[in-house]
């Protein structure tokens, strides 16, 4: 994204990247560079379930062992709000919810029903 000039793009939306990236600070800090003051930043990411749930356990599993990384390109689950908050540079707002009733015949699926959606307005 260098090539995009600083303060230039009014709304950028991103959806199921943080997953699959190696620094989402660093992918956040471009975001902000590019975006006007008060520019968007509008997402969606599927990430870590609640921990006291079975999908939660499942989650870690297949991050430990590898297993979904492999078959889906480096995606690791993670809870994303913390890498949000974390970042700081963004009035925010967002909610976690998970996609009800899927249960583990559609394992894949079922791995990937907890969410994060929101939108961050730059604030510089």
């Amino acid at each position: 994204m260098t090539s995009i000039p600083s303060n230039s793009v009014d709304v950028v939306v991103s959806s199921n990247v943080h997953c699959s990236v190696d620094n989402s600070q660093s992918v956040l800090k471009e975001i902000r560079r590019v975006l006007i003051p008060g520019g968007r930043y509008y997402f969606f990411e599927h990430g870590l379930d609640e921990p006291h749930t079975s999908r939660y356990k499942w989650q870690k599993f297949v991050n430990k062992t590898r297993l979904w990384a492999l078959a889906w390109h480096g995606c690791i689950f993670t809870d994303f709000e913390p890498e949000l908050s974390k970042f700081g540079l963004f009035k925010y707002k967002g909610k976690r919810y998970t996609i009800p009733n899927q249960s583990m015949v559609n394992f894949p699926v079922f791995l990937v029903s907890s969410h994060y959606v929101g939108c961050g307005i730059n604030e510089k």
